[in-house]
């Protein structure tokens, strides 16, 4: 996202994890490891969905053979606002509830970063208050939900 294409995505290369708008699963990862987590609803369900792939064995891996176009987050200029905000807040707290090791200390500084902005944006472009309110329920959500696995 926001890179320019110079060449750098034209080669298969094992990723973190892939977009829920363009993967191709195997049919033996997914009796596995089971489906999308329902407790994620909205938001980041492909990170944990990696994560248990890459802990059962299986890579993710990006190929540059084909095209998709994903009209999602990123067409959408309410970055500071309700429900990304929210849910991405909740989830990664989630993912790092449910998660170990590495993997959970990546999600805990993807974690910082994406709070730390959100409550930078909302202080300064959005100035509501009210939305700190909600952010901080949501992180609440986020750090009583799921079991750990």
């Amino acid at each position: 996202t926001g890179q320019e294409d110079r060449g750098q995505f034209n080669e298969e290369r094992v990723v973190d994890f892939l977009s829920g708008a363009a993967m191709l699963v195997r049919a033996d990862a997914v009796k596995k490891i089971g489906l999308f987590d329902p407790q994620f609803f909205i938001y980041l369900e492909e990170l944990d969905f990696a994560a248990r792939a890459k802990q059962a064995g299986y890579k993710c891996i990006y190929s540059p053979v084909g095209q998709v176009r994903h009209k999602g987050r990123h067409s959408i200029d309410e970055r500071y606002k309700p429900p990304y905000v929210e849910g991405s807040a909740q989830n990664y707290l989630l993912l790092i509830r449910k998660h170990s090791g590495k993997q959970k200390v990546q999600f805990m500084i993807r974690a910082t970063t994406v709070i730390g902005k959100s409550i930078f944006g909302i202080i300064t472009k959005e100035k509501n208050p009210l939305q700190l309110k909600s952010l901080a329920k949501s992180m609440w959500k986020g750090l009583n939900k799921g079991n750990k696995t």
